[in-house]
C-alpha cells in the first residue's frame, strides 16, 4: 500500500491485494490488515470454477480523497483486472477520521452532515457575531476557519434558535444560540408575547405575522405558558406601582396640609370603570362577562387601585356542560351579579381599602353621572372622620346636556324652522355654559357660595340670551346691556308649542351642579385608562374574557403609565 498524506490537497492512496474466493463473496484482507476497512458486495456466478480458477488476479485500487470535504471525504476508488469475470466498476466509499489515517467505510454516509435551514430567524445580530467570531478561532493546528464549519443540528424553542457547528477539519463540536439570553434583556419569546398582547392581538395574529415574514412560529402551550407569567409579572409589577403612587401622593398632600383630624392624609381621586364588551348608547346591552374599574390620584395622575370583576370561567362553564367536576385549576371567576354592578363594587372596595393599604383617605372622587357609585360609597362608609364628596366630571356634564338638546330638536310636532334654530344653537349653548365658569372662576374677591349661586343665574340664563329673550342680561351685567328682546325672539315660539319647559329642565339640571362646574375637572385621566384598555383588547373585538386574559390586559396598564417606557417594565 502506498498513501500519500498531504494536508490541503488530494490523498491518493494504492492498494496493491490479492483477491480469494470464500463462499462466492470476494474480501479484500490485504486492506483490512493495514486498517482500512473495505468491502464489495459482488458475488460470483453460480457456476462450477476449479481449484485453479478459484485464484483470482490481482486488483489494483486506486483511492483519491478529496480536501473539499475532509472530515467526509469522497474517496474514487478504480479497479483493474485480467479476468473478463470482474469488470471495471466504481465505487464511493467515506473515511471517519482522514486527517489521521485513510480508515474507510464502504456504502455509509457520514452521521454529521450539514441540516438545511429554512425560513428567517430572529437573531441577536450583536451577540450572534460575537459568538461566530470565538468560533471562527477554534483550532489553530489545523488552521481551521468558519468555511470548515457546518451546521449540523437546529433546536428550535420558539423564536429562539439553537446552532450546533462542527468542524470538517479537526472535529471541534459547539453550539450557539440565536438570541442569548442575559439578566439585562428579556427572552425572544416573552418579548414576542408581550408585543402580540400590548397591541390587542394573541396567539392567531402572532403565528399569522411571523408567518408571513417566513419565520417558525412558537407553539401554543408555549405561548400558553409565556402569557401566564407576563400576566403574573404583570400583576405583581401593577401593585408595587400603585403602592409608589400612593407613597407620592401622601407626600403632596402632607405638603399641602391636607389631613383630618387625626393627621391622616386626604387627596382627591379620579374613578371610572369600563367592560370588555361594548354597550352602545340606547341598546341596553350590559351584559359583559369581564369588567374593571381604577382609582387614580387627581395629583400623580397615576393609578392608586385597579380591581378587574370576572363573570366566567371557561373550565368550570365546560366541566358544567358536560356535567362532570372541573379540574384543579386557578378559577379566576369572582363575580356573580350583573355587570353594571362590578364598577360600583370595585370603586367601594377601593375606598375602602385605603387606609389598610396606603395609609390614605379619598375624601374627594371625582367621576361621571353614575349615582349608583355614589350611593354605593355612601353606603359602605369607608371612613369614619369624613363622609366622600363626588365631584361631577364637568365633560360628562356638558357632554349630557347638548345631548338632551340634541333630543329635543329631534322631537315630533316642531316646525322643521325650529328644529333647525335649535340645532344650529347647541353647541353656544356649551360655549355660553364654559365662558360664564370661566369668568367666575376668575372672581378672586367672592365668596365660593357667591360663585356657585351667579354661576346657576348665568347658566339658566343662557338660554335665554342665545334665542332673543334677553331676560336676565343686564342684571348679571357681563352677559350684555340689552333689556328688550330681540326682534327674532325664539322663546315666545318656543313657549307656544310647550318647548320651553323641556328645555328649561335641561338647563336646570345643568345649573344644578354649579358646584361641581367651578371645579373645572374631568376624568380625563381615567378615560385614557379605558381608551388603553380597549386598545389592548383589540377594540373590544375579541373575548378575552374566557380566563385570566382580561384581567393580565388591565394590570399592564398601571406599570405602564408609572414608568412610561417599556424598557423599564421588562
Amino acid at each position: 500500500m502506498e498513501a500519500n498524506y498531504r494536508r490541503g490537497a488530494k490523498t491518493r492512496l494504492r492498494l496493491s491485494i490479492r483477491r480469494k474466493k470464500s463462499n462466492n463473496i470476494y474480501k479484500y484482507n490485504a486492506a483490512r490488515a493495514v486498517g482500512l476497512p473495505c468491502s464489495t458486495k459482488n458475488i460470483l456466478p453460480t457456476s462450477r470454477t476449479t481449484e485453479k480458477e478459484s485464484i483470482l488476479p490481482n486488483v489494483e485500487i486506486i483511492a483519491n480523497i478529496t480536501e473539499s470535504s475532509p472530515e467526509s471525504p469522497e474517496i474514487e476508488k478504480r479497479k483493474t483486472v485480467e479476468n473478463n469475470d470482474f469488470p471495471n466498476e466504481e465505487e464511493i466509499f467515506s473515511a471517519t477520521e482522514p486527517s489521521l489515517a485513510p480508515i474507510v467505510k464502504g456504502n455509509k454516509r457520514n452521521s454529521t452532515s450539514a441540516v438545511s435551514i429554512d425560513g428567517l430567524r430572529v437573531v441577536d445580530l450583536q451577540k450572534f457575531i460575537e459568538s461566530l467570531k470565538t468560533l471562527s478561532t477554534h483550532s489553530t493546528l489545523f488552521g481551521c476557519s468558519l468555511v470548515n464549519l457546518q451546521v449540523v443540528k437546529e433546536l428550535k424553542v420558539g423564536y429562539q434558535t439553537k446552532l450546533t457547528f462542527k468542524c470538517d477539519m479537526c472535529g471541534f463540536s459547539k453550539s450557539i444560540h440565536t438570541c442569548p439570553e442575559s439578566p439585562q434583556s428579556v427572552d425572544v419569546n416573552t418579548s414576542a408575547v408581550t408585543a402580540v398582547m400590548n397591541v390587542g392581538g394573541g396567539y392567531t395574529q402572532l403565528v399569522n405575522i411571523t408567518g408571513a415574514m417566513n419565520i417558525p412560529s412558537l407553539s401554543f402551550s408555549l405561548y400558553k405558558k409565556i402569557h401566564s407569567e407576563i400576566c403574573t409579572a404583570w400583576e405583581d409589577l401593577a401593585w408595587k406601582s400603585m403602592k409608589e403612587a400612593a407613597e407620592e401622593e401622601k407626600m403632596i398632600a402632607l405638603q399641602c396640609g391636607s389631613v383630618d383630624v387625626n393627621g391622616t392624609p386626604m387627596i382627591t381621586v379620579v374613578g371610572d370603570g369600563s367592560w370588555a364588551k361594548r354597550s352602545y348608547r340606547g341598546t341596553g346591552n350590559y351584559n359583559s362577562l369581564s369588567g374593571t374599574a381604577a382609582i387614580v390620584g387627581l395629583k400623580s395622575k397615576k393609578i392608586l387601585y385597579l380591581g378587574v370583576k370576572n363573570k366566567y370561567c371557561c373550565v368550570c362553564q365546560r366541566a358544567k356542560n358536560i356535567g362532570t367536576e372541573a379540574a384543579a385549576h386557578t378559577c379566576y371567576k369572582n363575580w356573580n351579579l350583573s355587570s353594571t354592578a362590578m364598577e360600583a363594587n370595585i370603586i367601594a372596595e377601593g375606598f375602602c381599602a385605603s387606609l389598610e393599604m396606603y395609609g390614605l383617605i379619598y375624601n374627594k372622587l371625582i367621576a361621571d353621572g353614575d349615582s349608583s357609585c355614589y350611593k354605593k360609597l355612601l353606603d359602605s362608609r369607608p371612613y369614619e372622620t369624613c363622609t366622600v364628596e363626588k365631584i361631577e366630571c364637568s365633560n360628562h356634564l356638558l357632554r349630557n346636556y347638548c345631548n338632551k338638546l340634541k333630543e329635543l330638536s329631534k322631537m315630533r310636532g316642531i316646525p322643521g324652522s325650529l328644529k333647525n334654530i335649535l340645532s344650529n344653537n347647541i353647541l353656544r349653548c356649551r360655549t355660553a355654559v364654559v365662558k360664564a365658569i370661566k369668568y367666575r372662576r376668575s372672581e378672586a374677591n367672592t365668596s365660593l357660595e357667591d360663585n356657585i349661586k351667579n354661576l346657576r343665574k348665568d347658566i339658566i340664563n343662557s338660554v335665554s340670551h342665545i334665542f332673543g329673550e334677553h331676560l336676565n342680561c343686564s342684571e348679571l351685567r357681563y352677559f350684555c346691556e340689552k333689556t328688550e328682546p330681540d326682534q327674532n325672539n325664539y322663546m315666545s315660539d318656543f313657549r307656544t308649542l310647550n318647548l320651553d319647559e323641556k328645555l328649561m329642565d335641561a338647563v336646570r339640571y345643568l345649573a344644578g351642579h354649579s358646584r361641581s362646574l367651578l371645579e373645572n375637572v374631568t376624568t380625563n385621566v381615567v378615560e385614557q385608562f379605558n381608551s388603553i384598555i380597549a386598545q389592548k383588547l383589540g377594540g373590544k373585538r375579541v373575548n378575552y374574557t374566557q380566563r385570566r386574559c382580561y384581567q393580565g390586559r388591565c394590570y399592564c396598564i398601571a406599570p405602564e403609565r408609572q414608568y412610561k417606557k417599556w424598557k423599564c417594565v421588562n
